[in-house]
């Protein structure tokens, strides 16, 4: 997107100024709502999630804090999609066979030319880069257990976890990348049976083909969890999950 940096540039000063101000109200609508647009680069969405995670940090505000305004169901759907996306070099939009071979499916790359790099992510977004110098991709982990931790019940945990769209998934990185959500869903206080079906309903519809190794991670991980629940029913649910 053209003049999007700008945009988060003014975004982001708008907000501090308002931070001075005793009588101002303010929320991260603006900028979470830019999650939903996809005529952008990567280097765009890094900055976005940079600007966001400053906010949220951004204690002292006289605003209170900032962390409630994750919660945007809205937007949710864009937001699973960079969560659950490896964010790794799809393409390099380029006449080099050298580079493409060396920098597609690495999650950064350094080229030893020095010479502008044309790629593109798998989340479909591109970037230029004069000196050759692919850094990593920022992501939304943080950002999305920080709006979990905020949920005020149950309900509004499902509400974000019903955003979630699997489509065109990396099965490899999904399997791991389920378990680090599983493990921190399991420590909010309003965690519940239903949630824990919800998800593994998801888990039961991804087509785990040549992924025997993360699989078997998956369920020593899931083995390793089961003793740390407190509730007869979640145990046996996940144990029968396990056998399944």
């Amino acid at each position: 997107m053209k003049h999007m940096s700008v945009y988060l540039l003014k975004e982001f000063s708008i907000f501090f100024r308002l931070v001075k101000n005793p009588d101002a109200t303010n929320n991260l609508f603006p900028l979470m709502s830019l999650f939903d647009v996809y005529d952008c680069t990567g280097q765009e969405m890094n900055a976005l999630i940079n600007v966001i995670t400053e906010c949220i940090r951004h204690t002292e505000s006289r605003l209170g804090k900032m962390h409630k305004y994750l919660i945007e169901p809205e937007y949710f759907e864009s937001i699973w999609r960079l969560y659950f996306d490896p964010l790794i070099i799809k393409n390099v939009l380029q006449d080099d066979a050298h580079t493409h071979e060396e920098a597609v499916g690495q999650t950064a790359y350094l080229s030893l030319t020095n010479n502008e790099i044309y790629i593109q992510w798998t989340d479909e977004r591109k970037d230029k880069y004069i000196q050759g110098i692919v850094p990593r991709r920022s992501r939304v982990n943080e950002l999305v257990h920080e709006a979990l931790n905020v949920c005020q019940d149950s309900k509004e945990i499902l509400l974000l976890l019903k955003k979630i769209r699997l489509v065109l998934i990396n099965v490899k990185h999904f399997l791991p990348t389920w378990m680090n959500l599983f493990t921190h869903i399991i420590k909010l206080k309003f965690f519940n049976n239903e949630i824990i079906e919800f998800l593994f309903e998801h888990l039961q519809n991804i087509q785990m083909i040549n992924c025997e190794n993360e699989l078997n991670k998956l369920i020593l991980d899931l083995f390793e969890v089961w003793p740390k629940l407190n509730d007869t029913k979640q145990m046996f649910y996940i144990s029968n999950q396990i056998v399944q």
